[in-house]
This record gives C-alpha cells, structure tokens and sequence, in this order.
C-alpha cells in the first residue's frame, strides 16, 4: 500500500512541476553573438566526420566575424567558410580547422549541412535564410 501512495505521490509532484512549468530550460548562448540559440534547429548533420579539414580565413577564425558564404566545391568535396571581408592574398589570411570547430563557432551551419557539392550558399548576416546556388 505504501509503495502505491509513494508512486501516486511521486506522479503528482512530476505533473504539477510540467505543468507549472518548475522545469528548467536549458539555455544555449552563442559566444560570438551573446544569443541564444536553444531554438536553432540543428537535425540536419554534415556526412563529413567533426575532423574534416575546412578552409576559412583569419577574419572567422580570430576577429568572430560572421559565416557569409559557404563553397562546397564539386572536385575534391572541400568546404570552404568565409565572411564577407575583402582581402588581397588568401594565404595571407587563410586558416584550416576541422568541421567541429566552424560549427560550434556558428550552429547555424547545420542549415546547410546537406548542401550537394558543386553549390555554394550565401546569406547577408547571421540568422537571415541561406541561399543555395549551383556554382557556375
């Protein structure tokens, strides 16, 4: 008897917490931006593995600035993130770091993880809505 008052109570507790919303939220806060990206979707995942190397500059990398353009070139299936800074020489201002850590700087890569390669995507900052195009 006691192990059913026990069940009921504990049932109780746990409804009235949901329904009260006692439930903590978990929170996520993007280091770059300072916002909270709990509500980024992110079911899409690359079929590279996270130690992929991919091309970026030092603007992404070091300065935090924003993933404007993505390449996924269609000869050797090589990802490239860059912002949309000008520079004159890219070896100058190129960086190669692994797939996991360009995603964890910007979750919302994931958006475009299943990119064909021989696309690229481009968007004005982050949160507007990717545009995929064929590279020509």
């Amino acid at each position: 008897m006691k192990i059913y008052f026990y069940y009921n109570l504990l049932f109780l507790v746990f409804f009235i917490s949901i329904s009260c919303g006692q439930t903590k939220k978990e929170e996520r806060i993007d280091p770059i931006t300072n916002s909270d990206t709990t509500n980024v979707v992110t079911h899409k995942k690359f079929k590279e593995p996270d130690n992929t190397a991919i091309f970026t500059t030092k603007y992404v990398v070091v300065d935090g600035k924003v993933i404007t353009e993505v390449y996924h070139d269609e000869e050797d299936g090589a990802w490239q993130f860059f912002s949309n800074d000008q520079y004159d020489d890219l070896a100058r201002v190129v960086k190669v770091v692994g797939l996991g850590e360009i995603t964890k700087m910007d979750n919302t890569l994931f958006e475009i993880a299943d990119m064909p390669a021989g696309y690229f995507a481009h968007r004005k900052f982050k949160g507007d809505k990717w545009t995929i195009e064929k590279k020509k």
